[in-house]
């Protein structure tokens, strides 16, 4: 086996580690302390991302022998979901009304799937039982009027517009390139963020061909089954490259939403990193 691979899946492995125990750290750091809605936000953002970079690092000690390749960049691509809408919800943390609207049109995806999903599993579970159905339509209109539209129909549920969301939250329309109705998609995430932070453009432009690599994996096409064909030597490039994404992004989170918090040890694990990855492209 190639040992110059070897040398650098241990290398992957490692800082796949570290950036493990960074996150961690700063979720032990706010554990059981009272914060408000934004830091609540990222520190569920850095929660999620945790989660799959754990999964990673698990799936990173087998990846010469199996064939992982795929979960690992699926577990990536969710990272990267996860990083783009932080990076967008940036420009709303100086005014948390604002902020708040945002996370109020992510909410609104979340009760469209309880209302489409909900009755057919209650359908499912209540077969061959006596179990007492709860009328999903019911329960949004009780626990969500905030996200609803007044109307005298007594059976439907309509939801406020984004743009209705938006006005009542005093949005800066600059911050939506004068969209009020943006519907959070990861496409829009990415667009949005080149226009309006222009001098970060193609760093958001490589972002987003990572994430684009990565569909290739979840999505089938016939055309498209070379990816899963590629070396390892390729794809440990693009894990290696997606791995200093997600430092990064933490810098970032540190830097801007968690005041500066002191991580232990990370700065230098990210150089580090940085240096394995530029020696990796010339190897």
């Amino acid at each position: 086996m190639n040992m110059n691979l070897i040398y650098y899946t241990e290398k992957f492995e490692k800082y796949n580690f570290s950036l493990m125990q960074s996150i961690n750290s700063i979720g032990m750091h706010f554990n059981n302390k009272k914060v408000g809605l934004i830091k609540e936000v990222y520190l569920s953002i850095l929660n999620r991302i945790g989660i799959n970079i754990t999964s990673i690092h698990i799936l990173s000690k087998n990846f010469l022998e199996q064939n992982v390749s795929s979960s690992i960049a699926l577990l990536f691509r969710a990272c990267i979901s996860d990083m783009i809408l932080g990076y967008y919800l940036i420009s709303f943390t100086n005014n948390e009304k604002s902020f708040e609207g945002e996370i109020k049109v992510k909410n609104v995806e979340f009760l469209k799937y309880v209302q489409r999903v909900g009755p057919k599993e209650q359908k499912l579970l209540s077969k061959g039982s006596n179990n007492t159905k709860i009328n999903i339509n019911e329960f949004i209109k009780r626990n969500f009027k905030d996200y609803l539209e007044k109307t005298d129909n007594q059976e439907e549920i309509f939801y406020k517009s984004n743009s209705d969301i938006r006005k009542e939250c005093e949005s800066n329309p600059t911050l939506l390139n004068n969209d009020l109705n943006l519907k959070l998609t990861e496409e829009n995430l990415f667009k949005n963020l080149g226009e309006i932070n222009t001098k970060a453009e193609d760093h958001f432009d490589s972002i987003y061909i990572i994430w684009r690599y990565y569909s290739q994996f979840q999505h089938f096409t016939h055309l498209g089954r070379v990816f899963m064909k590629d070396s390892k030597k390729n794809i440990l490039y693009y894990f290696m490259g997606t791995l200093i994404e997600t430092y990064n992004f933490l810098s970032v989170m540190q830097k801007t939403v968690f005041c500066n918090l002191i991580i232990e040890n990370f700065d230098q694990a990210k150089m580090e990193l940085i240096k394995v990855y530029e020696d990796y492209k010339l190897s």
